[in-house]
């Protein structure tokens, strides 16, 4: 009896280690292809590893670049703000000229007015002097005609006094 209880139980443990081996086996199988899927992730984390350090890189570049503009940005920023003062004083000096040129202008249209009556009054003394030379050359004309009959009086009383001395 103990020779069969003996070879149940060694039956028992055969079977169980068969069974025990049985399971080892597909845990191997289990572990081989865990490994074989641990491989291929390893590869895929290997991409994404490498994908990501080129996605920093590009990164880094586009920072680098934002970085650059936005340098830029500040410079044109400040130079808008140099273009506006100097717009701003450029339009003060228009606005100053502007003001003189209307100063000028008054002064034009008061120096074009004087002139007027300058032109008027030059007028005026050109009549004047017409009426003067009418009058002057009247006068001389008068003269003349005095002087011819005195001059012709005086060669008529010389005349005269001639033929008194000879008397």
């Amino acid at each position: 009896i103990k020779a069969n209880e003996l070879q149940n139980g060694i039956a028992l443990v055969e079977t169980s280690r068969s069974e025990k081996n049985t399971e080892v086996d597909k845990l191997r199988i289990s572990c081989d292809s865990l490994a074989v899927e641990l491989f291929e992730m390893s590869e895929i984390c290997k991409d994404e590893v490498e994908k990501s350090a080129n996605l920093s890189h590009d990164i880094e570049i586009a920072q680098t670049a934002r970085d650059d503009i936005q340098g830029k940005l500040v410079n044109e920023e400040e130079r808008a703000a140099i273009m506006s003062i100097e717009l701003i004083e450029a339009r003060e000096e228009v606005i100053t000229y502007a003001k003189n040129l209307s100063f000028i202008k008054t002064e034009l249209e008061e120096s074009r007015s004087s002139h007027d009556m300058l032109n008027n009054d030059l007028k005026l003394m050109e009549e004047d002097f017409q009426d003067i030379d009418t009058a002057l050359q009247q006068t001389i004309e008068e003269n003349e005609k005095t002087l011819i009959y005195e001059q012709k009086k005086s060669a008529s009383l010389k005349v005269e006094l001639d033929a008194l001395k000879d008397i």
